[in-house]
């Protein structure tokens, strides 16, 4: 009864087959199929049913990676979109925030008698300010409201070569020392 069966399903089969093919390919599969015993035949089957199975689930993995990407892809657009709203009221509070009030840090990257870069110092655009004491222009950068942010800022100039980076203090927009100020600070 299965080997009724079995050649049913050829007779199918290759019926379907040499629709789509033209009559010579038809004739070589034909030959192929008689040939195989019925055991390759089942194998051949079998191979085939793990393979439609398999290929059902990649599409099904890949359905649901699809639909993971276009979650992750709005997620990163509203982040992006939360990034650029964060980047502004920052720039805000940073504007609003160089106040002379209170203490501040900045740190002082050269002092020079004879160098003078006031013009680009006092430029709304940079951090880069001067000030002058006596006849020696002192250059700072920054300006950070935190010690240890003033600190890591100071490193990262003197990694970039600027070695004689130091921090200043400010209180009330009055130039301190530093020891005066890290009391009430840390």
């Amino acid at each position: 009864m299965k080997v009724f069966f079995s050649i049913l399903f050829i007779g199918f089969s290759l019926s379907t087959i040499a629709q789509k093919l033209d009559k010579q390919e038809a004739k070589v599969w034909k030959d192929k199929l008689k040939n195989m015993s019925i055991e390759e035949f089942k194998s051949l089957n079998e191979n085939m049913s793990r393979d439609e199975a398999k290929l059902a689930q990649y599409q099904k993995t890949t359905q649901e990676n699809n639909t993971q990407t276009l979650s992750k892809d709005d997620e990163l657009s509203v982040l992006k979109q939360r990034i650029k709203q964060l980047e502004k009221e920052t720039a805000e509070v940073d504007a609003s925030d160089k106040s002379d009030k209170g203490i501040v840090f900045k740190v002082q990257i050269g002092a020079f008698e004879k160098v003078d870069i006031t013009a680009q110092a006092n430029n709304k655009k940079t951090d880069l300010t001067a000030e002058k004491d006596n006849n020696v222009k002192k250059y700072t950068v920054g300006y950070f409201r935190d010690y240890w942010q003033a600190d890591k800022f100071k490193k990262c100039l003197q990694n970039q070569g600027i070695t004689d980076a130091w921090i200043v203090a400010y209180k009330d927009g009055k130039r301190v020392d530093i020891k005066d100020v890290l009391k009430e600070v840390i």
